[in-house]
C-alpha cells in the first residue's frame, strides 16, 4: 500500500513538473508588432463579388490597387481615399521567422462600420456583420463610428494559442480584411488594423509596438471568483450566440482563487454573445449568456451564490471608471424592498486573455427569484390567466427582437408625444394575439385616464391602473442618480394577474453606468439641481403623474422614511467605501488592463487621474444631490392625506333632484375647487370643468346651453377635486 501511494505521489510530481515546464515554455517574454495599418496594402473597392479565394495566401492581388492604410473616405483617420462603396477588400502579407517561438497573437482594429478578418483564409475576427462569407454588397448591421481619431482604443481580438499552429506557418502569411459600410450614403468607411505576436524568448525580430499597447497581464490569483470562457476558437459576435465552455474558480469568501486551479464552482457549456447598444463601441465588452447542458438545452444553475436561472449577464464597467455605479444602484433599490438584479464581482478570462473586472448580473425576466409574477403561457388567453405575466420595456426600438406598440396614439396633452412600448417578456413573437391585445388595451386605458382632465379622479383615474408605491420608489431611485436614460430608455414595467392585485408596476430599475452626473451631453443630468422627469423629451407619464398632490405627498413621506435609514449619508457612503476597500487589487489590475484613467471615455464630464478621484467625484456629487432633494421635496409629509377622505370637507348640492341647474357650496379650510367632473354610475366620464383661478365658495353648474352637457333623467356622480388633491363625490339626480 505504501509503495502504491509513493508511486502515485511521484507520478503526480512528474506530471505537475511537466505541466509547469510546458507552461513556462509557452510563457510570453514580450510582444512585437507584425502589421501596422499605415504600411502598404493591396485593396479592392468592391463593385462586384471578388474571387472566392481572395483571402488566401496564394491569391494573386497584383491587379488590385495599392496604398497605405487606413483606407476610407479621408475624414481624418485614413491615409488612402476611396469613393463611397458598400465594402472594400484589403490584403497584407507578413513574414514569420519561427512559429515555434510565438506564444500568442492579438489582432486590433478600429473600424467603421463592420469587418471580417482572416489569416491565410481562416476567419480570426469579425464585428457588426452576420452570415458566412457575406457578399460584397452586404450592409453592416448598424452604424459604428471609429474611435481612435478621438482618443479611443481599437477593438481587441485574441487568436487562441491552441489555434495558431493551424493558422500560421513559417515564412509568408497573409492578413485579409473585408470592411463593410452601413449604407452607400454613410459618411465614412474605415479600417485601421494592427497584428501583434507574443514572443517566447528575448530576441527582437519584428517591429516595435504602438504607444497605446498594454501587454496582457500575467495574472495568477484573486480573492474574487475567476471566470474562464473557452470559445473553441470562435469570435464572440453581437449575434447570434455561439457555443462556448465556461468554468468558475471560487473557493469562497476570504479565500484566494488561483488561475491554475481546477474549476470547482461551475464547469459547463454556455451560449454567449456581445450585449449592449452604445457600449459596444468600447473595447471592453459586456456579454449575455445562457447556461446549457451538453445538448444545448437551457439549464438552470446557481452561479456565485445567486439563485438558479439560465439567463445571465457579464457586465463590463468601462466608461464608469468608479466600476461600482450599477452595483450601488441595484443595492439601493433592493434596500427599498424592490427587486433589482443581484450582482457579484468576478475577474474574467476569455481564451486565456485577462479581460478585467466584471459584474455577474441577473437578466430581467419573469422568475420566482427575479420579477416574481405569474408565468404567462401561450394557452392563457382568457379569464384571470390572461391578465398577468407581462413585462414591458421602453427603450431604443428594435422591431426584430422586441416589437414596439403605441397604445394611445392620440395624446391629448399639448406638446407630448406617444410612448412606444416593447413586449419584453414574453417577447412579442411568443405572445398570442389575444395577449398582445389585452396588455396593449390595458396600457391604452391607463394612458386614456392619464390624458383626460379627470386623471386625478378615483373613478377611472390613473390611480386605478398603476401601483403608486412602486411608482414613487422608481422615481426616487432614478432621481437620486439623475440617470441620463431615466423615463426614456431601459424603462421596465410589469403587470401581474388581476387576482393578485395586478396593476402596472414600474421596475425593475436598470442601467446606471452613466448616471451620477458624469455625462457631458446633457446639462440637466450633469448638475445636482432639478428633476429628470421634467425634461420635455422623456415619457410624459411621469411629468403628468407628478402634478398629483397626493402622489407628491406620498413621495415626500417615502423620502423622509428612506433618508432616516437605508438612504442615510452614513449607510450610502459606508457601502461605497466597503466596495472600494474590497476591490482594491482587482481595481488595480483592471486599470492595468484598460488604462483609461486620466483619459476621456464617452461620455465623461469628469476625468479623474486616479480611481480615488473618480470615487471622490461620485461621493461629492451624490452628497450634493441627496441634500438638494432634501431641500426640494417641498411637500410636507401628511400621513392623513387621502383623496377619499371627506371628514373635513363640507359640500352642499341643491336643488337635488334638479332640472337644469344645480348649485354647489363648500367649506374646506383655505382650499378651493380645481376641477368638477360628472360621471355615469358605471364610472364613464361625461363632463369636466377645470378652474385655473380660485372660484367662489358657491359654484353654479348648468346643463343649459349648446356647450353644456345633455343629461337624461337618472342618477349621476359629481366629483370635486380640491387644490390639495382631496376629492369629494356626491350623487346628483336629474328629473
Amino acid at each position: 500500500m505504501l509503495r502504491r501511494l509513493l508511486f502515485y505521489y511521484l507520478t503526480s510530481l512528474f506530471f505537475l513538473g511537466l505541466s509547469e515546464t510546458k507552461a513556462q515554455d509557452n510563457q510570453t517574454d514580450h510582444w512585437e508588432t507584425l502589421i501596422y495599418p499605415y504600411q502598404p496594402w493591396q485593396y479592392l473597392p468592391a463593385t462586384s463579388e471578388p474571387p472566392s479565394d481572395w483571402n488566401e495566401l496564394n491569391f494573386d492581388d497584383s491587379q488590385w490597387e495599392a496604398g497605405p492604410g487606413g483606407i476610407g473616405y479621408a475624414d481624418g483617420d485614413d491615409s488612402t481615399q476611396i469613393q463611397p462603396v458598400i465594402s472594400v477588400y484589403m490584403r497584407m502579407k507578413f513574414y514569420l521567422m519561427d512559429t515555434s517561438n510565438i506564444t500568442d497573437m492579438l489582432f486590433y482594429i478600429d473600424f467603421d462600420d463592420a469587418f471580417i478578418g482572416y489569416i491565410n483564409g481562416t476567419e480570426i475576427a469579425r464585428s457588426n456583420i452576420n452570415g458566412v462569407n457575406p457578399a460584397y454588397d452586404t450592409e453592416a448591421n448598424s452604424p459604428r463610428e471609429a474611435t481612435m481619431y478621438t482618443g479611443g482604443l481599437p477593438q481587441e481580438f485574441q487568436i487562441p494559442a491552441s489555434n495558431l499552429k493551424n493558422i500560421i506557418s513559417n515564412g509568408e502569411n497573409v492578413l485579409a480584411l473585408q470592411v463593410h459600410n452601413r449604407s452607400i450614403s454613410s459618411s465614412d468607411l474605415s479600417a485601421i488594423p494592427f497584428l501583434l505576436v507574443g514572443v517566447k524568448d528575448s530576441s527582437k525580430t519584428y517591429q516595435d509596438n504602438p504607444e497605446w499597447f498594454i501587454s496582457p497581464l500575467d495574472f495568477y490569483s484573486s480573492h474574487l471568483p475567476i471566470v474562464s470562457i473557452n470559445t473553441l476558437g470562435n469570435t464572440i459576435p453581437d449575434e447570434p450566440r455561439i457555443k462556448a465552455e465556461m468554468g468558475i474558480i471560487d473557493h469562497g469568501p476570504g479565500k484566494v482563487n488561483h488561475k491554475a486551479d481546477s474549476f470547482n464552482a461551475f464547469h459547463r457549456w454556455i451560449s454567449i454573445e456581445i450585449r449592449g447598444e452604445s457600449a459596444q463601441m468600447f473595447p471592453k465588452k459586456s456579454y449575455s449568456f445562457e447556461t446549457q447542458d451538453s445538448l444545448g438545452e437551457n439549464r438552470n444553475v446557481s452561479l456565485m451564490g445567486l439563485p438558479e436561472e439560465n439567463d445571465w449577464i457579464l457586465y463590463a464597467p468601462y466608461s464608469d471608471k468608479t466600476l461600482i455605479k450599477n452595483v450601488l444602484t441595484y443595492k439601493l433599490a433592493r434596500d427599498m424592498g424592490r427587486y433589482a438584479s443581484r450582482t457579484q464581482y468576478c475577474e474574467l478570462f476569455i481564451d486565456g486573455s485577462y479581460k478585467g473586472l466584471y459584474v455577474l448580473m441577473e437578466k430581467i425576466k419573469q422568475d420566482k427569484n427575479r420579477v416574481d409574477i405569474s408565468k404567462l403561457r401561450p394557452e392563457d388567453i382568457e379569464g384571470d390567466q390572461l391578465t398577468g405575466g407581462y413585462i414591458l420595456r421602453v427603450d431604443k426600438v428594435d422591431n426584430n427582437d422586441f416589437p414596439a406598440f403605441i397604445a394611445f396614439p392620440g395624446v391629448s396633452i399639448p406638446g407630448e408625444e406617444p410612448v412606444r412600448l416593447q413586449y419584453f417578456d414574453p417577447q412579442g413573437e411568443d405572445l398570442h394575439t389575444a395577449q398582445q391585445i389585452y396588455i396593449r388595451d390595458y396600457v391604452r386605458q391607463f394612458e386614456q385616464a392619464l390624458n383626460f382632465g379627470s386623471y386625478l379622479s378615483y373613478f377611472r383615474g390613473y390611480h386605478d391602473f398603476i401601483d403608486k408605491d412602486a411608482l414613487v420608489d422608481f422615481i426616487i431611485i432614478n432621481e437620486i442618480s439623475k440617470n441620463i436614460d431615466a423615463y426614456i430608455f431601459s424603462t421596465y414595467m410589469f403587470k401581474d394577474r388581476d387576482g393578485k392585485g395586478g396593476k402596472l408596476t414600474m421596475g425593475p430599475v436598470w442601467d446606471f453606468n452613466i448616471a451620477y452626473g458624469n455625462v457631458d451631453y446633457n446639462s440637466a443630468a450633469e448638475t445636482v439641481r432639478g428633476w429628470m422627469y421634467d425634461e420635455g423629451y422623456r415619457m410624459y407619464w411621469f411629468r403628468r403623474m407628478m402634478t398629483d398632490p397626493a402622489l407628491r405627498n406620498k413621495m415626500s413621506c417615502r423620502w423622509h422614511e428612506l433618508r432616516s435609514n437605508v438612504f442615510s449619508d452614513g449607510v450610502v457612503f459606508g457601502y461605497i467605501d466597503s466596495l472600494v476597500m474590497a476591490l482594491q487589487e482587482p481595481i488595480r489590475d483592471n486599470f492595468r488592463r484598460w488604462p483609461v484613467l486620466g483619459q476621456y471615455v464617452w461620455p465623461n464630464s469628469f476625468i479623474g487621474d486616479t480611481h480615488e478621484e473618480e470615487i471622490s467625484f461620485l461621493k461629492n456629487w451624490l452628497y450634493d444631490r441627496l441634500h438638494w432633494m432634501d431641500n426640494n421635496i417641498n411637500d410636507s409629509c401628511v400621513e392623513s392625506i387621502h383623496p377619499n377622505s371627506e371628514s373635513e370637507i363640507k359640500v352642499d348640492i341643491f336643488p337635488n333632484p334638479f332640472s337644469d341647474e344645480v348649485y354647489i357650496e363648500y367649506n374646506y379650510q383655505n382650499e378651493f375647487v380645481k376641477q368638477l367632473a360628472v360621471y355615469e354610475l358605471s364610472g364613464s366620464l361625461l363632463w369636466i370643468d377645470e378652474f385655473d383661478d380660485e372660484p367662489s365658495k358657491r359654484i353654479k353648474w348648468s346643463t343649459l346651453g349648446s356647450d353644456n352637457p345633455t343629461l337624461s333623467k337618472g342618477i349621476y356622480l359629481m366629483q370635486l377635486t380640491f387644490s390639495d388633491g382631496a376629492q369629494v363625490t356626491r350623487k346628483i339626480i336629474r328629473n
